[in-house]
């Protein structure tokens, strides 16, 4: 007697079904992403301490900020940064940030923290917390933008052990949605 084959036939048919079901692949919800960007310029204050306080003019600098706002949320904004500083030693840095942003109506005003980082011609690591404000001239389009913020650098190469930079700037900008 021959044993029969239907049992292994349907075992295969399941496994052909289930694996179809597991490799075919399945859509979910895609993430809108809107984007703006800011650029700014700015100087402030500095101030550090050696044998004595130390204070003077913070180097002119200008950012680049790519905001990132995802499902069209606006009151809040995952901004990372492009830092250059013109005067003495150029320097470059990034800021990853984020900021919580409250608008009425072409008015908005927003607060947030950041960790900037220059990375050249010298190390710098700290953490930057900021207020500002846009106002906007084109709907959908054109704002410009004033920020204050204060930053203490902690560790690098361009500081001495146990110490600190703090830095108080205001930036004037433009942003642009893109």
């Amino acid at each position: 007697m021959r044993p029969s084959r239907q049992p292994k036939r349907r075992l295969c048919s399941a496994l052909a079904v289930a694996s179809l079901l597991v490799l075919t692949p399945s859509y979910g919800a895609a993430q809108e992403l809107d984007t703006v960007l800011t650029v700014s310029s700015g100087t402030g204050i500095s101030l550090g301490k050696a044998e004595s306080t130390i204070k003077k003019r913070s180097p002119l600098f200008l950012e680049i900020d790519l905001g990132l706002i995802f499902d069209g949320d606006g009151s809040l904004e995952w901004t990372p940064s492009l830092l250059v500083e013109f005067e003495g030693r150029v320097s470059v840095g990034v800021n990853p940030s984020v900021k919580r942003v409250k608008r009425w109506g072409r008015f908005a005003i927003y607060g947030g923290l950041g960790f900037p980082v220059f990375v050249a011609p010298f190390t710098l690591w700290g953490a930057e917390v900021g207020v500002g404000g846009f106002f906007t001239i084109i709907p959908r389009r054109l704002a410009l933008s004033l920020e204050l913020r204060a930053d203490v650098f902690f560790a690098g190469s361009d500081l001495p052990d146990g110490t600190a930079v703090v830095k108080f700037d205001f930036a004037l900008g433009v942003r642009m949605e893109l």
